[in-house]
């Protein structure tokens, strides 16, 4: 059976959706789903607007309704206009449909006048709450509209297990433009210092227009006299990369703290270290409460820190200590290190060569831990010398893999050996290349001294500092970095070699 575009997408005869005036653009408002039964090509839906609106777009593919413009000017109106909904295949070839016309429904809006929020903000203070109604916190009631005329007729009432056991009370304050204040007053003597109460409190405002309600949710912390704030849960732990760069954030303190501290309060860093010469890598703002990195940091010498950060009142001439704690993590910021001079036990190669003879040994070291420090061994590929040796990845033996033919004599092979860390996110790697000599002479035809064993000609030296370094890749790259990447990130790493011995060869 061949398929055939035999079917329409099927589409409800209306949509209806109620927004509000201020709905941010870009806002999704529904979404139109006509599925089609047909398969492939012929199956595939797309929407559009057959009547081009001004505020309001539809995805071609999801069939979303978002809005594209502001609705501040069309509260209490309701728009009405068109989608359709055709199948790809009627749309590139609009002769193979059934129907000469694609599905249609009809979509309406209804714009209602912006909403308005109710906000519930409260501040603990510190007033001695242990005693019989006093301030213990301050709730300012709001709303979001500014336009709007003053939050009139505004009760606040505590719901939950306090309401219950009338431990608090709510007491009207005052007025104002902006809204109204209440107070939450304690009523019992029994509340240890130190305990925290969560008073659900429900919102009620009637203006003369709509009555609006809300909740949230206040937290009492019973705190001693001059305790202008206290530490949740201890101490504090941050994580920090061992490739952060000096000035980068490492966490933020205040966070911690229940309340907002107050301006009078001062933060500098308190550090226990024994060893006066290890000065410790971070440091704090005294009035953000923000540390930062002012050192270098480096897993493979110190994996964590422990400090103290004081927190000093002037007003009631006291402090207040919080340990915090920074765990560096590993990162693979270290290359391999190929030692040299490289061990190489023979560089001239003849066709009577044994297999599996030991040509060179190469070592190397990682500074980075774990992974990022295991270290693997590889021969360059695609090259002449390819098929004739062979590089143990873990030992970094270098074997003689076949029998040199003799075609390959009077040639010098310039092997390229690297060497790679196991590390994440990317691999690091460090190379190096070690020359090696085809020659014709035979081990029968060799000289031998008055023991019997052969010696075989000297090969000269290359002259010192002939050759010019040459990069591995090619002559240009292009290399694509984040815009929001931190300063000290690694973009490239640029890899080249050199044939000359010693300092010579080194790039």
């Amino acid at each position: 059976l061949e398929d055939e575009n035999d079917s329409n997408p099927i589409l409800p005869p209306s949509y209806s959706a109620t927004v509000f005036a201020n709905i941010p653009i870009n806002s999704p408002v529904l979404r139109i789903h006509a599925p089609d039964p047909d398969s492939g090509l012929n199956g595939e839906v797309y929407y559009y607007l057959l009547n081009q609106s001004n505020f309001f777009a539809i995805h071609p593919k999801t069939g979303v309704l978002s809005v594209i413009h502001s609705l501040q000017s069309l509260a209490k109106r309701n728009l009405t206009f068109t989608v359709a909904a055709a199948d790809r295949a009627w749309l590139l070839f609009p002769s193979s449909r059934i129907s000469p016309t694609p599905s249609i429904t009809s979509v309406t809006i209804v714009v209602q006048p912006k909403e308005v929020q109710l906000h519930l903000k409260c501040t603990a203070v510190d007033d001695g709450c242990t005693s019989n109604r006093r301030l213990c916190a301050k709730c300012k009631l709001s709303s979001d509209d500014r336009s709007d005329v003053a939050l009139r007729r505004c009760q606040l009432h505590l719901a939950g297990e306090q309401a219950q056991h009338n431990r608090f009370v709510v007491a009207r304050s005052s007025d104002h433009q902006s809204g109204a204040v209440f107070d939450v007053l304690l009523n019992d003597l029994r509340l240890a210092v130190s305990s925290v109460h969560e008073l659900f409190v429900d919102m009620v405002c009637d203006d003369g227009a709509v009555v609006r309600k809300n909740a949230s949710t206040v937290s009492v912390r019973v705190a001693p006299s001059c305790s202008v704030f206290s530490f949740n849960n201890g101490p504090k732990l941050f994580n920090a990369s061992e490739a952060l760069p000096v000035g980068a954030e490492v966490g933020r303190l205040l966070e911690s703290l229940i309340i907002e501290v107050a301006s009078n309060v001062r933060l500098r860093i308190v550090d226990h270290s024994s060893s006066l010469q290890q000065r410790l890598p971070f440091s704090v703002n005294e009035n953000t409460g923000i540390i930062y990195v002012s050192g270098r940091l480096d897993y493979e010498t110190e994996t964590h820190y422990d400090f103290d950060v004081s927190f000093d009142v002037s007003d009631c001439n006291r402090s207040f200590l919080l340990r915090v704690t920074v765990q560096v993590m590993n990162e693979n910021d270290n290359f391999p290190i190929i030692e040299r001079p490289v061990q190489c036990l023979q560089t001239v190669v003849t066709p009577e060569t044994p297999i599996d003879t030991v040509l060179c040994s190469f070592h190397a070291s990682d500074a980075d831990s774990g992974r990022n420090g295991k270290l693997m061994f590889s021969l360059s590929t695609a090259t002449d010398y390819e098929d004739y040796f062979f590089l143990h990845e873990v030992s970094g033996k270098l074997y003689l893999r076949r029998q040199v033919p003799k075609a390959m004599c009077d040639r010098t092979f310039n092997v390229l050996i690297r060497c790679s860390d196991d590390g994440l996110p990317f691999r690091r790697e460090t190379s190096v290349v070690v020359p090696f000599s085809f020659f014709k002479i035979s081990l029968s035809k060799g000289l031998k001294n008055a023991g019997g064993k052969v010696i075989m000609p000297e090969v000269s030296p290359i002259a010192s500092n002939r050759h010019s370094p040459v990069f591995l890749d090619s002559d240009e790259s292009t290399v694509f970095v984040r815009e929001d990447v931190s300063i000290g990130y690694i973009v490239a790493v640029l890899r080249a070699y050199d044939l000359d011995d010693g300092l010579e060869g080194f790039v």
